[in-house]
C-alpha cells in the first residue's frame, strides 16, 4: 500500500509540474493557419509538334477549302436538251456605229473607181491648176501630206492639217470637226475653199467638158453626164 501511495504521489507531482492550457486549445503550431498556396497561372497550351504526315494532311485540307483560280470546265450533261437562242442584230444597226469593219468584198464599179482616181489626181479641179486632191492626200504616204498645215492654191497655207483619206468612205463623219456625214457632202469644202483648190463648180464643170475623154466616160457611167451632182 505504501508503494502504491508513493507511485500515485509521484504521478500527481509530475502532472502538476506541466503548465495547464484551456481545454480545446492547441499548440501555437496548430493555431497558426498555413496560408493557402495561390493558384498557379495557366499558360496557353502550346500545341504539340505535328508529325510530317499530320502536317501534310492538314495542308491538303486547307488547299481543298481554298477557291481555285482556274475553275474546271464542266462538260454539258447529256441529259440537258434545248438549243442556244439565236442572237439577232437589228437591221441597219451597223449604220449607227462610229467604226465599221472593212468589208472583205466591195461592190464598187471598177469604171467609176478608175474615173474617180483620175479626178483625184487632176489639177484642173483647182483654180490655178497647181494642186490636186492628191497634193494634200498622198496615197503613198498614209493618205495625207505629213504637214502641220496643208498648202493650197497660190501657195496659201491652210489653218489645219489634212486628214487621211484611207477608208474615208466608211467614216460616220467627215472633216476633223465632223461637220458633214458623207463624202458627197464633203467634196464641196475642198473644191471651193480659197486656201485649198479655190474653185467654183461652174469653172470645174467647164474644164471637165473641155477634156478629151471625161465627157464620154461620164456619159457611159451616169445618164446625166457631167454635172454638179
Amino acid at each position: 500500500m505504501t508503494v502504491t501511495l508513493l507511485i500515485g504521489v509521484s504521478l500527481a507531482l509530475a502532472g502538476a509540474a506541466q503548465p495547464h492550457e484551456p481545454v480545446g486549445s492547441s499548440s501555437r503550431t496548430e493555431q497558426t493557419a498555413t496560408p493557402a498556396a495561390a493558384p498557379a497561372t495557366l499558360s496557353p497550351e502550346e500545341p504539340e509538334a505535328a508529325s510530317p504526315e499530320e502536317a501534310e494532311s492538314a495542308s491538303e485540307r486547307r488547299m481543298s477549302k481554298r477557291p481555285s483560280t482556274f475553275a474546271a470546265v464542266e462538260e454539258p450533261s447529256p441529259e440537258v436538251s434545248g438549243t442556244v437562242p439565236e442572237l439577232r442584230v437589228p437591221e441597219h444597226a451597223a449604220d449607227n456605229e462610229p467604226i465599221k469593219p472593212i468589208p472583205e468584198e466591195n461592190e464598187l464599179n471598177g469604171e467609176k473607181v478608175a474615173l474617180g482616181r483620175a479626178l483625184f489626181h487632176d489639177p484642173r479641179l483647182s483654180k490655178d491648176e497647181s494642186v490636186a486632191c492628191v497634193s494634200c492626200h498622198d496615197l503613198g504616204s498614209g493618205g495625207d501630206d505629213g504637214r502641220r498645215f496643208s498648202v493650197g492654191v497660190e501657195g496659201r497655207i491652210g489653218p489645219i492639217n489634212a486628214p487621211t483619206v484611207f477608208n474615208a468612205g466608211l467614216n460616220f463623219r467627215q472633216f476633223w470637226d465632223g461637220r458633214v456625214e458623207t463624202l458627197e457632202e464633203q467634196v464641196d469644202g475642198p473644191v471651193q475653199s480659197p486656201v485649198e483648190l479655190g474653185s467654183l463648180w461652174p469653172e470645174v464643170i467647164a474644164k471637165l467638158h473641155a477634156h478629151e475623154s471625161y465627157p464620154q466616160r461620164f456619159k457611159a457611167l451616169y445618164p446625166d453626164g457631167i454635172n454638179r451632182d
